[in-house]
């Protein structure tokens, strides 16, 4: 979900939109599998008639083109807004189903295929249903439209769109006027909004926008679920639902922008800063606990709360729910939170998601996902799991692959951002980009690099049309120094020829976490670059690693993927304890070679044990 924020007053930079291509590498080859696999093998599955899902026939039915019932998830519009959003970054050309939804629209401008259809058949529908979706359904529709009209020219998604927006503008308008509390679960239209003003000027999105956020503080006995038990400008902490929080900052953030409320800086700067300082894996995952009671039911009264965050350092490691949606919902947030002020910490949050858990939600070929991300697998466990414990090519609550497959298409956009006078290099990978400064400085780029497999990344600047401008690298958090020409920043008259290369420190190191963070004391994660390693293997217990591994790297195939794995001296207890407790008897540790390869390629090699976090082995010597 691309940040248009190239005209908001209250935003430092915003990213590079449709002029940034891929040109080889990691990220290229898992956009490849995104378009030419992961893509079509969701839309033949919404294309088709007879699946649960089969979403574009609720769009005919609701045409009043087809006969039958309405099936699938009441999300489902939304997930399939999102899919095509995917195909207008590949440049699939999506005509055929934009002029589909525009035909399924109804007068007024409400669109969501359930309501429509059950109306159709003379049904009671209640509109703007809290617990229905709608609203999350027109939010990506209005986020497709405004990515479908600026790439493509094309304005039938568009005028869907701003019908719909205009329908719910009228209902806020009677909602603030009465002071009657309107709140939406995954309230993805606040980030729609956003972008519908930014893509037409005009106002009254802006306005919608204020006003749907303001409905929120109308609510009573609300829930940390959906993240409405206090007033918005009171929240300082992340509770709740992991997506439904996430889509709530990330569209606040966007509120921020553009009306520059420094109350609302202050509720953004202090839920985030709580997020990664203390209820996110080191994977990037959001969203630690399944479906449970709040923690703080004492405070509001005992709450459902689904793919929760729970209490600080609440990090399980078997039970880890992490939907992938939770965890780009925080890209989309911190994505406008690095617009707000270009802090290297936000693109550090965006570039741990997209190496560890956005490419694990997916396998190598593209066809088969997991919709939670485990940081550990047994053979076996002795409890009912929500969800498969490997990947599979559909599940009942398909949103992660549509979310998924939009965001591997639009990963270009993240390389670079652009402000006045400076341009942000912040993902790195090979690519090619035109830039165009707000000062006028403008100049074709291109970054040559192997990351995360090398660290030596170089720039080439060429039509360069002699504007002065500043460079920027980001500087990754794991690195105390970084080489960049000996500069941290290229100040004014930067020269055409002179190019600036980075070269960031790829050693293996050992990660520790926070002695709170119970389940991984005196644990330690292996870690090369932005990538989390892991232990795939038949028994992946009873392993130690000591506190001074040195790590062998070499290259490895995965399910025809070149990764860089390690291979180490660990230790192994020879013997399990049988029983909850028992005596230490005859364990002792035994030598063995461990190997380790990115957590991103597990689960491409059959069913095996896995783990990221190991326990550690001191030496110590006394005096």
């Amino acid at each position: 979900m691309i940040v248009d924020t190239r005209r908001s007053p209250h935003a430092e930079a915003a990213q590079i939109e449709g002029r940034t291509e891929t040109t080889g590498g990691l990220i290229h080859t898992r956009r490849l599998s995104a378009r030419d696999v992961m893509i079509p093998h969701v839309l033949s599955i919404y294309a088709d008639p007879d699946s649960f899902f089969h979403e574009v026939e609720n769009f005919r039915i609701a045409a009043g083109e087809s006969e039958g019932e309405f099936r699938g998830n009441v999300y489902g519009d939304g997930d399939f807004y999102k899919l095509l959003e995917g195909c207008v970054y590949f440049g699939i050309d999506i005509s055929e189903y934009a002029f589909l939804i525009a035909r399924a629209q109804e007068p007024d401008g409400y669109i969501s295929t359930k309501q429509i259809i059950a109306s159709r058949k003379g049904q009671m529908v209640r509109h703007a249903d809290q617990d229905d979706f709608e609203e999350y359904n027109f939010g990506h529709l209005f986020t497709l439209a405004c990515v479908h009209f600026r790439l493509t020219g094309d304005e039938t998604l568009l005028n869907v769109a701003k019908k719909a927006a205009d329908y719910l503008y009228s209902r806020y308008l009677k909602a603030v006027s009465e002071k009657k509390a309107m709140t939406a679960v995954c309230p993805s239209h606040y980030m729609g909004l956003a972008e519908l003003y930014r893509t037409t000027g005009d106002k009254k999105y802006l306005d919608a926008l204020k006003m749907a956020i303001e409905l929120r503080d109308y609510v009573e006995n609300g829930t940390d679920d959906n993240q409405d038990a206090i007033p918005l400008k009171q929240q300082r902490k992340m509770h709740g639902h992991a997506v439904r929080a996430t889509y709530l900052y990330a569209g606040v953030a966007d509120l921020y922008i553009e009306t520059g409320d420094e109350e609302l800086r202050t509720v953004l700067e202090s839920c985030y800063d709580n997020l990664v300082n203390t209820k996110m894996y080191i994977t990037g995952g959001l969203g630690a606990l399944y479906t449970g009671a709040s923690p703080f039911g004492d405070l509001i009264g005992s709450k459902r709360v689904h793919q929760a965050f729970g209490y600080e350092y609440q990090l399980p490691n078997i039970t880890a729910y992490n939907e992938t949606c939770g965890a780009l919902g925080g890209v989309f947030w911190a994505s406008r939170m690095f617009a707000i002020c270009p802090e290297d910490k936000y693109m550090d949050f965006i570039e741990r998601v997209v190496y560890n858990l956005a490419m694990a939600a997916v396998n190598v070929k593209g066809d088969k996902y997991f919709y939670e991300n485990m940081l550990r697998r047994t053979k076996e466990v002795d409890y009912f799991l929500m969800w498969p414990r490997e990947r599979t090519d559909t599940f009942k609550c398909f949103c992660c692959p549509t979310n998924l497959s939009r965001f591997m298409a639009e990963l270009p956009s993240y390389a670079f951002y652009e402000a006045w006078d400076t341009l942000y290099a912040c993902l790195y990978m090979a690519c090619k980009a035109h830039v165009k400064l707000g000062n006028g400085a403008e100049f074709d780029i291109e970054e040559k690099t192997d990351y995360p497999w090398d660290g030596k990344v170089f720039f080439e600047i060429s039509n360069w049309n002699g504007v002065e401008y500043n460079f920027i690298a980001r500087q990754p958090y794991w690195m105390d120094r970084f080489d960049t020409d000996g500069k941290r920043v290229w100040q004014w008259g930067f020269l055409e020829g002179s190019n600036p290369s980075v070269e960031i420190d790829m050693r293996p190191r050992l990660v520790r976490a926070h002695a709170k963070l119970e389940e991984n004391e005196a644990s330690v994660c292996v870690m090369r670059g932005p990538v989390v390693y892991c232990v795939e293997d038949e028994d992946a217990s009873g392993l130690y690693l000591p506190a001074d591994a040195a790590f062998e790297e070499y290259e490895k195939e995965i399910a025809g993927e070149r990764v860089i794995a390690l291979k180490t001296k660990a230790y192994r207890l020879n013997k399990a304890c049988d029983g909850l407790y028992g005596e230490v008897g005859q364990a002792k540790l035994e030598a063995c070679e461990l190997e380790l390869i990115p957590y991103f390629d597990w689960d491409n090699s059959g069913f095996k044990e896995m783990r990221i976090w190991i326990p550690v082995r001191y030496n110590i010597k006394e005096g």
